[in-house]
C-alpha cells in the first residue's frame, strides 16, 4: 500500500511515464519488438512491481543474513522512498530493471559464505550483474564489488574470480549472438562501447544539484554510523554490511562512464542507502529523531511531486 500511495501520482501525470528503452532490444529493430511496452499503464504496473519487489528484497537481505535483530519492514519503506525521490519526475523502468538484477546478483553473492565450492552461486552473481550492465552500462562497475565480496566472504581464489568474470561475460555474449543472427551485431558493438570522461556537471542549475547534494549528505550520515551498524553482529553479517559501504565508494567511479549525470543515475546507490539507512532507522535508539528524519524525506518527496522542483 505504501508503494502504491507513493507512485499513484504517475497515473495522473502520464507524461512522466517515460520508458527509456534499450535501443537494440526494446524497439522494432530487425524484427525484435515488445509491442505492449509503450502502454503507459503497463509501464506503471511494471514500475510499481519493480519497486515493491526490490524493497522487499532489501528487508529479506537483512532478515536472512541476520544483519539486525529487529524484524521490520522499515528498510523496505526506506528503499521505496529512496527510489521515488531519485526517479522523480520520470518513471525510468530500464534503470529499475537493471537495479533489480543487481539486487539479485548481490543476493547470490551473500549466499557463498561457508558453502563448499559454490560454483553456481558465484557464476549466477556474475551473470546477473552482466544483465544489469547490458540494461544500464554503469552497473559494470559493481563487478569490482562482487570480486571484493568473494575476497571478504571467502579466501580469494583465481578460479572463483574467473567464474564470476565468465558469468559476467556470458549474457553479453549470448545477446551478441542473438543480434548477429538478426543482422544487428554492429549496433550491439556500438551500444556496448564504454567511453571514459569527466562528467559535464552544470553547477549553475541549482535544481539539478538538489538530489546529488541530498545523496552526499545521506552517504556521510551512513559513513558516520558504520561502527554502530557493525556492533554485536556475526562475522558474515559485518562483511555484508561492509560490502554495502564498498558499493557506495565504488559507485562514484560510475560517473566516469556517463557524459551527462542524471538524477536516475543515483538509483545505483539505492541498495546501500535502503539497507544501511533501514538498519539505522529501525534501531530503537533516538526513535523520535529517526521518525522525524523519515517523515522529513517523505515531505521532501511530496514537495517534489507538487512541483516545487
Amino acid at each position: 500500500m505504501f508503494t502504491l500511495a507513493i507512485f499513484v501520482y504517475y497515473l495522473f501525470m502520464q507524461d512522466s511515464l517515460v520508458l527509456q528503452p534499450v535501443e537494440i532490444l526494446f524497439q522494432d529493430i530487425h524484427g525484435i519488438k515488445i509491442p505492449f511496452i509503450d502502454n503507459v499503464y503497463v509501464q506503471f504496473i511494471i514500475g510499481v512491481i519493480m519497486v515493491f519487489v526490490q524493497a522487499i528484497m532489501v528487508s529479506q537481505f537483512i532478515i536472512k543474513h541476520k544483519m539486525s535483530r529487529n524484524l521490520s519492514l522499515i528498510p523496505s519503506a526506506v528503499m521505496v522512498l529512496t527510489l521515488a525521490i531519485f526517479l522523480h519526475p520520470s518513471f525510468n523502468h530500464i534503470i529499475l530493471i537493471a537495479n533489480f538484477f543487481f539486487l539479485l546478483s548481490m543476493g547470490s553473492l551473500f549466499k557463498v559464505y561457508k558453502i563448499y565450492n559454490p560454483i553456481s552461486r558465484i557464476f549466477n552473481s556474475g551473470f546477473l550483474i552482466g544483465i544489469a550492465t547490458f540494461l544500464y552500462k554503469p552497473y559494470f562497475i559493481y563487478l569490482i564489488v562482487i570480486i571484493l565480496g568473494l575476497l571478504a566472504l571467502r579466501s580469494l581464489k583465481i578460479k572463483e574470480v574467473l567464474q564470476v568474470t565468465l558469468g559476467f561475460l556470458c549474457p553479453l555474449f549470448l545477446i551478441g549472438v542473438l543480434m548477429f543472427y538478426n543482422n544487428g551485431l554492429e549496433q550491439f558493438l556500438s551500444y556496448s562501447k564504454l567511453t571514459v570522461s569527466i562528467p559535464d556537471i552544470d553547477l549553475s542549475d541549482i535544481k539539478s544539484l538538489v538530489k546529488p547534494v541530498i545523496a552526499v549528505f545521506v552517504i556521510l550520515v551512513l559513513v558516520f554510523n558504520q561502527n554502530a551498524l557493525r556492533k554485536k553482529k556475526k562475522f558474515d553479517a559485518i562483511k555484508k554490511i561492509e560490502l554495502n559501504y564498498w558499493s557506495l565508494l565504488v559507485s562514484f567511479f560510475s560517473l566516469l562512464f556517463i557524459s551527462v549525470p542524471t538524477n536516475e543515475h543515483l538509483i545505483l546507490i539505492s541498495l546501500p542507502i535502503g539497507l544501511l539507512g533501514g538498519l539505522i532507522l529501525e534501531s530503537k535508539e533516538n526513535s523520535v529523531v529517526k521518525e522525524f528524519v523519515f517523515l522529513s524525506f517523505l515531505g521532501l518527496y511530496i514537495f517534489l511531486v507538487i512541483g516545487a522542483f
